[in-house]
């Protein structure tokens, strides 16, 4: 089965391969704008059910504080100034965009305060890069997507769930509640503390 991805960059191809003017192109325009609004409907109502979920078992979730709109910003640059990596920046925004990081937290706020909880926004900086287990930080610890490995300890989790245990702590931590002390990742790992913690 075709994924989200693979089938819009398919009607892309195609509307790429069309001549300005006739009447295929705008037919594989449509077709590229039809796709587009399906895939935005299905992703609101995924959002939606997870974020009624999550308010509805949660009294607290602790997500990272994250400026969307700066992540986001165009890097052509200048005619003085042109921007680098500019192709792979553009593909980078709009997996950002599609994943729905600025919706996610606009509803999960709302729903978490009509039933009476609380989302809490933590500062995201090295999230990904500190050691669950002694609190290292270090660029190296994350050795790819998936995997963290800790180089001063040598503490190997998956990298979300290990900056997901990070961003919990930062929650207690605005709490006033006590943090996970150092070395005892299996009990955070198993409940994430009191709350939900997302590493979007």
């Amino acid at each position: 089965m075709p994924t989200k991805s693979s089938s819009r960059s398919s009607a892309a191809a195609r509307l790429s391969r069309t001549r300005r003017g006739s009447k295929r192109r705008e037919k594989a325009r449509l077709r590229l704008l039809a796709h587009k609004s399906k895939m935005a409907r299905r992703r609101r109502d995924q959002i939606h059910k997870i974020t009624a979920a999550i308010a509805k078992n949660h009294r607290i979730a602790v997500i990272e504080k994250l400026r969307v709109r700066a992540m986001t910003a165009s890097a052509r640059g200048t005619a003085e100034e042109p921007g680098r990596n500019v192709a792979q920046k553009a593909g980078l925004n709009r997996e950002i965009l599609d994943r729905g990081w600025g919706e996610f937290r606009r509803q999960l706020g709302y729903k978490l305060a009509w039933r009476g909880g609380q989302l809490l926004e933590v500062p995201a900086r090295n999230t990904s890069r500190t050691c669950a287990a002694c609190g290292h930080v270090a660029a190296e610890s994350r050795i790819s997507r998936d995997l963290f490995r800790c180089a001063a300890c040598r503490h190997e989790d998956d990298a979300d769930v290990n900056a997901a245990i990070e961003i919990c702590r930062r929650g207690l931590i605005v709490l006033g509640l006590h943090a996970t002390p150092v070395g005892t990742v299996g009990d955070a790992r198993g409940a994430l503390c009191t709350g939900t913690a997302a590493k979007r």
